[in-house]
């Protein structure tokens, strides 16, 4: 048996489902992938993909398999949703179909769902741990600000417009300074990532 096709289908399944977590949670994706339900999801598009290889090869046997595969790793995401006729109804009425997408969007619903709560709960700890290690408004202030200047792929417009953001949170008159610190701080997580955040939280920066 040759096995080529099938490990072939299978890297661009996962490749299908990593690409679909990055477009999810382009955000914070690295968020996402520390997760182990990223992974979960991206092994299920891998399987999946084999499983759609196998059933399409039983039929096209003649066809190149190698070429096969490769189709069917990158047009994997709509052949999943395409609807199968099983039974033309030539006498009016519908046809007897299967709509596998459906049911493929439930699971990847789900597990976008699993995803993005796990990812809330370790963003939310990380919150929680920086605004009792730095609770006043102007320190959190001028460390977002010096994690803009420390970013070296960020524009000017983009520097100026975070910068824009985070005044208008400080200087608000109508957020509370609770909301002000959880605003902060998660800006600060996502601008710095989480190992910034652990050494900020042992004072290393």
């Amino acid at each position: 048996m040759n096995w080529l096709p099938y490990i072939i289908v299978f890297i661009l399944g996962a490749i299908v489902g990593i690409a679909e977590i990055i477009a999810t949670f382009s955000p914070s994706p690295r968020e996402a992938f520390r997760t182990f339900w990223a992974w979960v999801l991206a092994g299920m598009n891998a399987f999946a993909a084999i499983g759609v290889f196998a059933i399409i090869h039983f039929y096209a046997k003649s066809t190149n398999q190698v070429l096969l595969a490769v189709g069917i790793g990158i047009g994997f995401p709509t052949l999943i949703r395409t609807k199968f006729t099983i039974a033309k109804q030539f006498m009016g009425g519908e046809d007897l179909s299967i709509n596998i997408g459906w049911v493929y969007d439930q699971f990847l619903g789900w597990f976008k769902s699993e995803i993005d709560i796990a990812v809330v709960n370790k963003r939310l700890k990380m919150i929680t741990q920086l605004i009792t290690k730095i609770p006043d408004i102007k320190k959190l202030k001028v460390i977002a600000h010096t994690i803009l200047q420390e970013r070296s792929i960020l524009s000017f417009e983009e520097v100026e417009k975070y910068e824009k953001y985070i005044n208008d949170i400080v200087n608000s008159t109508e957020i509370p300074e609770r909301a002000k610190q959880v605003a902060l701080a998660k800006f600060i997580i996502h601008m710095g990532g989480k190992e910034y955040i652990k050494n900020l939280l042992k004072g290393r920066s």
